[in-house]
């Protein structure tokens, strides 16, 4: 029996070599292609359990804060109306729009700032603290956790 020369054993070696970083070549890009379609749809976990004035305000459709997503309460009883908007197709990092306006009486202008975690924005009669910034790879599932509390007279 002969045996093989050296050029067809290196031959081979360099055929199996590009044979395996094919395929895991292959195998990255499909994998990656898949966790980027699952993290498009990812949205923030649930909330839990947590006192009543705790909530999840979740962006509006197409950035538009005026469709409240949540509602506080003041002193008197009455409610003011919440909602969150994108800080645009790159997001700052940590950072909300926060809308708060009057829940009933639309002509009194709204109170609408950008806040981070551990902030407390006080207007129109509530204090709003903001516990958590939710954002996902699809800017349109960002969300916040907020507390929402009467303010103090």
């Amino acid at each position: 029996m002969r045996r093989p020369s050296r050029r067809g054993l290196t031959a081979a070696v360099a055929g199996l070599v590009a044979v395996c970083v094919a395929a895991v070549v292959v195998a990255v890009v499909l994998h990656s292609r898949k966790n980027s379609d699952d993290d498009a749809d990812r949205t923030p976990p649930p909330l839990g359990g947590h006192p009543a004035d705790v909530q999840r305000l979740h962006v509006v459709a197409r950035g538009n804060p005026s469709s409240p997503t949540g509602y506080g309460k003041r002193a008197d009883g009455t409610e003011v109306a919440l909602g969150v908007q994108n800080t645009g197709k790159e997001p700052a990092p940590g950072r909300a729009v926060l809308m708060i306006r009057d829940g009933s009486d639309t002509s009194v202008p709204a109170k609408v700032q950008v806040v981070r975690t551990g902030q407390t924005v006080t207007a129109l009669g509530v204090e709003v603290k903001v516990l958590k910034i939710w954002q996902m790879p699809n800017p349109d599932h960002n969300a916040i956790d907020i507390q929402v509390d009467p303010a103090a007279s």
